[in-house]
């Protein structure tokens, strides 16, 4: 470098996808149900007094049960349209996703950015690409 001028550039990322869904799903399988105290001021295990600890600050918490999607409410399909996976055994498989209501195949179009080169300085120029992609969705 030279004295009479520098340049630092520095990029901070987040850990890679995978890692940061795998610490969430974790948390999310011993996440603790509170409620407030009668002052609303502090968040109580539900348990009560049997409760056996209580809930660090960094631990994932929930006031209420998520929903049952399966169910029916009011005449509306809450499952339609959502994406599934024909293939899969896993949770993401069609007749999970869909509760059992069925499932049909559509071709969507994404469009992307592609051929993403770095120009100096610090300017990415892109072209935008289009792809076809099939995909299963509930009916």
């Amino acid at each position: 470098m030279s004295g009479s001028c520098s340049l630092k550039t520095c990029w901070q990322e987040l850990s890679p996808f995978r890692r940061v869904g795998d610490k969430m799903k974790e948390n999310y399988e011993v996440a603790m149900q509170v409620a407030f105290n009668k002052d609303g001021t502090r968040l109580r295990n539900t348990e009560g007094r049997r409760a056996k600890r209580r809930a660090k600050k960094e631990e994932l918490v929930y006031l209420n049960k998520s929903p049952n999607l399966c169910v029916v409410k009011e005449g509306q399909v809450v499952m339609a349209g959502r994406r599934c996976n024909a293939t899969s055994t896993g949770e993401d498989n069609c007749d999970t996703m869909c509760c059992g209501r069925g499932f049909e195949p559509q071709t969507i179009t994404i469009q992307e950015r592609c051929n993403c080169q770095f120009e100096w300085c610090c300017y990415v120029q892109c072209d935008m690409c289009t792809r076809k992609e099939n995909i299963f969705v509930c009916k």
